[in-house]
């Protein structure tokens, strides 16, 4: 079930990313950022920044995340209260910046972006796409 739960979550998250953009003039949308990582990396693809590529990929890293999440939960037997639920999204989001920072320190020609905000933003999504699971969870 995490795997749909990650869907509106990898959603919420990148709507907060857009609007972050959208708001600072800073280049955050995520799924754009992966297209040029996958454009200038030594792969035989070219997507351009609006294919659907860097959303796809997006979207396996939201699995991934609400998997890791689900897999934590059960393997520490934590309840996924409110504080939970922050720290967890704070760690991801840290996972998450290791994350790009290794990508963009892998690829040739990364992203011409301003790396604090952007990171600073991408914990903030972190909590949102983990507040965004856990709330689905308890719908359930």
């Amino acid at each position: 079930m995490f795997i749909l739960h990650s869907i509106p979550a990898t959603l919420a998250m990148t709507l907060f990313s857009y609007v972050c953009g959208r708001i600072t003039g800073h280049q955050f949308r995520e799924p754009q950022l992966l297209n040029h990582l996958i454009r200038t990396s030594a792969l035989k693809l070219a997507p351009s920044n609006r294919q659907w590529l860097g959303w796809l990929v997006h979207f396996l890293f939201g699995i991934f995340f609400a998997g890791l999440m689900l897999f934590s939960e059960n393997l520490f037997n934590f309840s996924l209260n409110v504080l939970n639920t922050i720290l967890i999204g704070f760690l991801a989001g840290i996972l998450g910046i290791i994350g790009w920072q290794l990508m963009f320190f892998l690829n040739p020609d990364p992203p011409k972006i301003h790396l604090r905000n952007f990171y600073l933003q991408l914990i903030v999504a972190h909590i949102i796409f983990t507040t965004t699971v856990v709330l689905l969870q308890t719908l359930e």
